[in-house]
């Protein structure tokens, strides 16, 4: 008859502590990963929040660099809200990637400029396409 023993081995418990201790490793690692890749989301949504209101200004030109506030028009803007906008700085560089033409009127041609720009804020660029008819000057 075989006799049952009450209990683990030295090794037996080694081993199991061994295994936590690599899965708790892992969590780690991943809690980490997890981390860092909320905070590069929170700086897109915001980067993309804050690029939006400057893609609707009609003259941008490349290489500016602009105060949110000036492209902002306020009624009763307080100080703390003032101090704010005056801190957000957004860099565009904006190219043109060609020129697309619709057709003739007889008169003028009808075209669409298009090309690409990018907008930083934080360190952070976000990358638009955008679209405007031509301006005929003549």
């Amino acid at each position: 008859m075989i006799k049952m023993r009450n209990g683990f081995s030295f090794v037996e418990v080694l081993v199991s502590v061994a295994i936590l201790s690599f899965m708790g490793l892992g969590l780690l690692k991943f809690n980490a990963f997890n981390k860092r890749a909320m905070e590069r989301n929170i700086l897109k949504q915001e980067n993309i929040l804050i690029t939006n209101s400057m893609l609707f200004e009609k003259e941008i030109e490349d290489g500016r660099t602009i105060e949110l506030k000036d492209i902002m028009s306020f009624t009763n803007l307080n100080d703390d809200d003032r101090i704010f906008l005056e801190s957000i700085e957004l860099r565009a560089n904006k190219t043109l990637e060609d020129k697309l033409v619709l057709g003739y009127t007889g008169e003028e041609e009808l075209s669409i400029e298009y090309g690409y720009i990018a907008l930083t804020y934080k360190d952070f660029t976000q990358n638009y396409i955008w679209a405007q008819k031509e301006e005929n000057i003549e």
